[in-house]
């Protein structure tokens, strides 16, 4: 019995000590509470509340990417006559040739990419592009999604035409007359060129053997943000004075998006270079310096290539597209138009009170993985394989095509009353063409693929509605994988059934190309 008295006093007395406790925790909580929610009302009473922010100042971003329909599987096939490969005593499967990454400059020395960001990205013609996909097999008749069969009748193949060399292609002919000069973009394009050539040479720093110091390191990072400087204070001098055509003006609203987008993008790069720690690991701080670099180049370089859009458009609205200097309509690498010369190609076929359209087959050519050649290569590499492949494509255009580089490592081919079913087949041989050329550089052996886009004029195009079809075509080719043909039919874009074309393989030397 007295063992249960003791333990029930026991529980009696920890039962009433648990209540107690709990009825101080209680309260410390409640005071607690109490002072923090006063404590809370103080601090919001002083913020200010938020001001009202404009909505035109804020940077649009556009988002071009156009809804997809499905495909249409009642397309033509292309006849097994017209496949064969020039190989004796047997007929193998087409080649497979990896690539190396994409984004080529737009000048002399400047042979960058031409924007590739994340994989989310959108069409081309956005200020967005989407990411080179990695090497990939060539597309098959045997790849899923109802792709286009294309039934050329056996047509033969196209012959090459024999075209004239470029002449001199040096940087005097890129200079803009004084008296062109209306909007100061005259200046500008040339400040352009040469901050694109500076930061291709703190690139080439970057890369060098043995690799560089710390020190080193530093000095070319501090270098960066001057350089850019001076271009921005210069850019946001002339920029007030490009007025849209929808407010008089003379630039279309999709380059002045572009150059928003760009620019932004450019300030972001050289943000994220002024952040990297040259203390670190030096292999490791090499590789982002190179790789962020190499981003702010192609910003710049697509600043420029719209710019020189701007500018074009800026010479229709004060004389006639005849009228126009024939030196700055070619780039000074390639020989071949530039973005000014295609501007003034539509404007010719396309502009002012034309009783009636010319009807117009258009292809751009993407360099796959082009990137990776600048990175490992240098840049100077760079521009000798966009001068070889430049040459290349002279002899293999149609007859009568407008062959130009359209921007930094794609290039544009425009032909007039075109059929479009041999318009389409000289393409896809231009790519498998390219698929199996070799280029070689000392002891380096290197290979390329296209990805291509194709599509045919509407009787209500504009050049920017045309332009822009190129664009997805070229996007949705990439993120099939790369090299590879899709043909955009006003609606949606879709792959070709390739089979293998009658191609030459080819070892292309690098060495002393003009």
């Amino acid at each position: 019995m007295l063992v249960w008295f003791v333990f029930v006093v026991v529980a009696t007395v920890n039962l009433i000590l648990g209540i107690a406790i709990a009825v101080w925790m209680k309260r410390e909580i409640d005071t607690r509470g109490g002072e923090a929610g006063d404590s809370d009302l103080e601090l919001f009473s002083r913020i200010a509340p938020p001001q009202e922010v404009d909505s035109l100042s804020q940077p649009t971003v556009r988002n071009d990417e156009a809804v997809k329909s499905p495909p249409d599987s009642s397309s033509p096939q292309l006849s097994e006559s017209d496949a064969s490969v020039e190989h004796p005593g047997e007929e193998p499967p087409m080649t497979e040739v990896s690539g190396l990454a994409a984004a080529g400059g737009a000048q002399a020395g400047e042979s960058a990419e031409a924007q590739p960001q994340p994989d989310s990205e959108g069409p081309l013609n956005s200020p967005n592009r989407p990411q080179d996909p990695q090497p990939s097999a060539p597309h098959s008749a045997s790849e899923s999604g109802n792709p286009i069969d294309l039934e050329l009748n056996k047509v033969e193949d196209l012959p090459a035409e024999p075209r004239e060399a470029p002449g001199d292609s040096s940087e005097s002919q890129e200079r803009i007359p004084e008296g062109n000069d209306t909007l100061g973009l005259n200046q500008l394009l040339e400040t352009c060129s040469k901050t694109i050539a500076e930061l291709i040479s703190l690139f080439e720093k970057a890369r060098s053997r043995p690799p560089v110091r710390g020190e080193d390191l530093k000095s070319i990072l501090e270098a960066i943000a001057p350089t850019m400087e001076r271009f921005s204070d210069e850019y946001r001098h002339v920029l007030p004075r490009l007025m849209p055509v929808g407010q008089g003006g003379s630039v279309l609203d999709e380059t002045l998006a572009c150059l928003q987008e760009h620019t932004l993008s450019a300030d972001q790069s050289v943000e994220r270079l002024t952040l990297i720690d040259h203390r670190g690991d030096p292999q490791v701080t090499v590789q982002q310096v190179q790789a962020e670099l190499g981003r702010l180049i192609s910003h710049v370089q697509r600043i420029r290539d719209e710019l020189e859009s701007a500018f074009a458009h800026s010479l229709f609205s004060s004389r006639n597209s005849g009228d126009i200097d024939e030196n700055i309509q070619h780039d000074p690498l390639t020989g071949l138009l530039n973005r000014i010369g295609v501007e003034v190609f539509f404007e010719k076929h396309w502009g002012g009170e034309q009783p009636s359209r010319t009807a117009l087959s258009g292809a751009l050519l993407d360099l796959d993985q082009f990137r990776q050649i600048n990175q490992e290569f240098g840049h100077p590499l760079g521009d000798d394989i966009l001068k070889a492949i430049a040459n290349l494509l002279r002899e293999m255009v149609p007859r009568g095509a407008v062959l130009a580089r359209y921007r930094g490592d794609q290039f544009l081919v425009l032909k007039s009353d075109s059929d479009a079913r041999q318009f389409i087949r000289a393409i896809e041989q231009i790519r498998q063409s390219l698929e199996v050329a070799k280029f070689q550089s000392g002891n380096r052996t290197i290979s390329l693929t296209l990805s291509c886009g194709v599509t045919e004029s509407r009787s209500d195009d504009t050049a920017t509605s045309f332009c822009e079809r190129l664009d997805e075509a070229v996007y949705e080719a990439k993120r099939a994988g790369g090299n590879r043909t899709f043909v955009h039919n006003g609606e949606f874009a879709q792959s070709i059934i390739p089979h293998n074309l009658k191609v030459t393989e080819r070892e292309v030397s690098l060495a002393g190309i003009p």
